[in-house]
């Protein structure tokens, strides 16, 4: 499985200030370049607007079109397009699949998969890219194997 995506911190002057181009990344053929051209967001808990995010991944297949956004505080992910329009979003507090208790990372593969390291609930959970849950790691039957603060 090949995962594309960015730390926070590379990022991070493109969500709070909307900088030109900042990221370029090569892997597996494939090469992203991101590039606001508005400000993006602020703190809040409304659309486009975050409270700690903690991790960013853009989809390879739409060549950086499409940033997913660990919006931590507001325990959801917030889906931009390049322009960084709120597209929308995935998630609320909660311990039931598709909530989250501090979305920490998140990564795209590229066979269409969504993962969200869900910490505070232990597991890292799996959505399709349009937002559907599809499972969760470790599954509930696997008792022998727990993920402790992930």
């Amino acid at each position: 499985m090949k995962i594309l995506s960015y730390p926070l911190m590379a990022l991070l002057p493109l969500i709070v200030c909307g900088c030109g181009p900042l990221v370029r990344q090569e892997q597996g053929g494939i090469s992203v370049t991101l590039a606001f051209d508005a400000v993006v967001g602020g703190i809040g808990s409304g659309y486009s607007q975050f409270y700690n995010p903690s991790g960013v991944a853009v989809d390879p297949r739409t060549t950086g079109d499409l940033l997913f956004v660990a919006d931590t505080g507001n325990q959801r992910v917030q889906y931009l397009n390049q322009a960084g329009d709120y597209l929308k979003q995935i998630g609320r507090f909660g311990v039931g699949q598709g909530d989250f208790n501090n979305p920490y990372a998140i990564a795209v593969d590229f066979g269409r998969y969504l993962f969200v390291v869900d910490k505070d609930n232990n597991r890292v959970q799996q959505f399709d890219v349009r937002g559907m849950f599809v499972r969760h790691y470790p599954e509930a039957a696997q008792t022998r194997e727990t993920l402790r603060f992930p």
